[in-house]
């Protein structure tokens, strides 16, 4: 066969090695080219000297941020990298984890089967998607995936459909290597090596807890941090403070982790939260370098229970460590032994035959359902039209006319020409709009007031502002995420509750966003007070939009009704007089399992910060606590953090305390400082 790769990067690491396993053993008997996101790296490198072709996509990583990933691959025409690809004559596409979307999008236009090799798990701490439920971005892999490699057992009892997947290891089990430096003394200092990037999910600041107790309980000890940074950095430097007694080698990611200048004994230690595979086990069984490791899945496949630890269990972590330092020679011996197992177990024959069975388990399923549409081209199309359906039912043009129309029934009529000298004001200088409107409604900044409100439902600033604003990637990304967090958190009731339809829209200044779901297919009702400016901007914004789409169902309301399937509530909760009764309003409207879309400006900067009464700023990022009483916190958006929250409401209240510990220890706590 004749084989195109797609990878997620260019550089060395953990999953790059995996990848030039997995080439290494197609060559024998198949052509192999690889497509990277970028034209540079060690990987290219490598992979020029064997005489392997490489191409160039820029490709932007499916995971975590889904929403920003679906509107990127929206704008690339993967029809015309297909054509420009097809001459290639390619039998088949394999993936490489974080990019196999892209692969299953080309294997797609291209007609060819497709491969998925996964060695990632999604956790809160590192790859959970956002803006999309895990359960629904795997089932989005398995449909676009004739065949499903995966990197250890742990990862494939994450699919439902095990019976096109398989086990492909990501070490190649080669003979044993020597030791970098001789086994010395019982009594000499040993080194801790804790390899692999400072994230959240591997845990690494756990190695210091772990040394600072050893070193309390008499034992000489180093730590030696190799890697980059990542997420975790900041929570490690935290624990360097904490413990200054232990001597802490920080030392950057290198090709080669144990060929450093250590004198002194070593042990590998694995802290991680969830370790799909466990690369560094292997590594350092392979040089005969004891490992001790949380139980995180993957290294429970490698190790044996008396080099296993619960994860953050610092007492039976500490034992297992001593034990190995108390019988140093017995424990280098034990590691070549269990080395020498796992290569019995994973024999290059036995590697091959699998790869070979994945590659032939493709191309008949693809022949068995060649005719089945892409799932993830439906759901990426899907999120780029939802995010740009307000621009394309409502032009710039009309947005002007019907502002300018509405002023007509304030005091402060606008021409034409002035709405548009004043949105190219508001784009060189942000908030001048609302300015003028504290001025002529003589409204104190800050202050609760019958003349704020008076601003927020009668002035021009924010829809100024909101006009300004269009088609600026931030709104874009908000857009899409609210798209896919409907799609995805409500699609588990349409089974049981019948296809959710009804949702309540609150705060967005234009409309835009109760146009775009409606668009979408949704039954909307926009919250504002009746005979308002905003109100009849709004709604002439609707009206337009039906002449483009006559079939929306959508229109402006004065009061919240109940029964809502969900509510989205944009930059508009930060204004009301008691925040958290409006929380609990809001938990009042929504059916039990519906959705809160829900974000604040209590902290912002932009435009309508001012009328925000000052006593809400101590609400500051405290919208999922204030929700907890009533809503489960199951999606953020990241970028911009918090904007909005996804939240879910429950369909019944239990306790609150034990809700609040359940929800803190699930999102809060892998960022927070022990």
């Amino acid at each position: 066969m004749k084989i195109l790769i797609v990878a997620h990067s260019p550089y060395d690491g953990g999953a790059e090695r995996a990848l030039s396993n997995l080439v290494d053993l197609l060559l024998p008997r198949h052509t192999v080219e690889v497509l990277f996101p970028r034209a540079a790296g060690i990987s290219i490198d490598h992979f020029q000297r064997q005489g392997i072709a490489c191409h160039v996509l820029p490709m932007y990583s499916a995971l975590p941020y889904f929403a920003a990933s679906a509107l990127h691959h929206a704008a690339i025409d993967f029809d015309a990298i297909a054509e420009s690809l097809r001459p290639n004559k390619y039998d088949l596409v394999l993936s490489n984890t974080l990019v196999v979307l892209h692969g299953g999008l080309l294997a797609h236009k291209l007609s060819l089967p497709h491969i998925s090799y996964l060695h990632e798990v999604l956790t809160p701490e590192d790859l959970q998607p956002y803006g999309l439920s895990s359960s629904a971005y795997l089932a989005l892999i398995e449909a676009q995936s004739n065949h499903i490699l995966c990197c250890s057992e742990f990862v494939r009892n994450t699919l439902t459909q095990k019976n096109k997947s398989s086990v492909l290891p990501p070490h190649r089990f080669s003979p044993a290597l020597p030791q970098p430096i001789p086994a010395a003394e019982r009594n000499e200092a040993w080194s801790i090596l804790v390899i692999g990037q400072k994230s959240l999910r591997k845990n690494v600041h756990f190695s210091l807890v772990v040394a600072e107790a050893l070193r309390m309980r008499g034992r000489h000890i180093e730590v030696n941090l190799i890697g980059a940074e990542n997420n975790g950095s900041s929570l490690l430097t935290k624990h360097l403070e904490l413990y200054p007694e232990v001597r802490v080698n920080l030392r950057p990611p290198t090709p080669d982790p144990f060929d450093l200048d250590i004198h002194s004994k070593r042990i590998t230690l694995l802290c991680s939260k969830v370790e799909p595979f466990g690369l560094t086990i292997a590594e350092s069984l392979q040089r005969g370098i004891p490992v001790i490791a949380s139980r995180s899945g993957g290294p429970n496949e490698l190790l044996g229970d008396d080099y296993l630890y619960d994860v953050d269990d610092v007492v039976q972590c500490v034992a297992r460590i001593e034990r190995v330092m108390d019988n140093p020679a017995s424990a280098c011996q034990a590691a070549r032994d269990t080395y020498h197992t796992l290569q019995q177990h994973h024999a290059p024959e036995q590697l091959t035959g699998v790869l070979e069975h994945a590659l032939q388990s493709a191309v008949q399923d693809k022949l068995a359902r060649h005719t089945v549409a892409n799932a993830a081209l439906d759901i990426i199309e899907d999120t780029a039209r939802h995010a740009s359906a307000f621009e394309n039912l409502v032009s710039i043009t009309k947005l002007v006319d019907n502002l300018s129309i509405a002023s007509h029934a304030s005091s402060f009529v606008l021409s034409q020409a002035e709405v548009t000298r004043l949105i190219e004001r508001e784009k060189t200088c942000p908030g001048a709009a609302f300015a003028d409107d504290i001025k002529r409604f003589n409204v104190v900044p800050f202050g609760s007031s019958p003349e704020a409100r008076q601003l927020l439902m009668n002035g021009t600033g924010l829809a100024l502002n909101a006009i300004a604003r269009l088609g600026v990637a931030e709104n874009v990304q908000i857009s899409g995420f609210i798209y896919l967090a409907l799609r995805s958190w409500l699609a588990a009731r349409s089974s049981a509750h019948g296809s959710p339809s009804r949702g309540l829209v609150i705060g967005d200044p234009l409309g835009a966003e109760a146009i775009r779901l409606a668009h979408t297919g949704y039954t909307i009702d926009y919250l504002c007070d009746a005979a308002s400016i905003r109100e009849q901007w709004v709604n002439a914004n609707i009206q337009t939009a039906l002449i483009a789409n006559p079939n929306l169902k959508v229109a402006c309301v004065a009061g919240m009704a109940n029964n809502y399937d969900f509510v989205v509530c944009l930059e508009e909760i930060q204004f009301a007089a008691d925040i958290p009764a409006f929380v609990h309003r809001l938990s009042e409207i929504i059916k039990p399992g519906g959705l809160l879309l829900l974000s604040d400006d209590c902290a912002s900067n932009n435009p309508g910060a001012p009328l925000m009464p000052h006593g809400n700023r101590r609400y500051v990022t405290s919208l999922p606590l204030l929700a907890l009483p009533y809503f489960d916190i199951v999606d953020t958006n990241p970028n911009p953090f918090g904007k909005p929250y996804a939240l879910r409401r429950r369909y019944v209240t239990g306790d609150l305390a034990a809700d609040v510990c359940k929800s803190l220890d699930k999102w809060i706590a892998p960022y927070s400082f022990d």
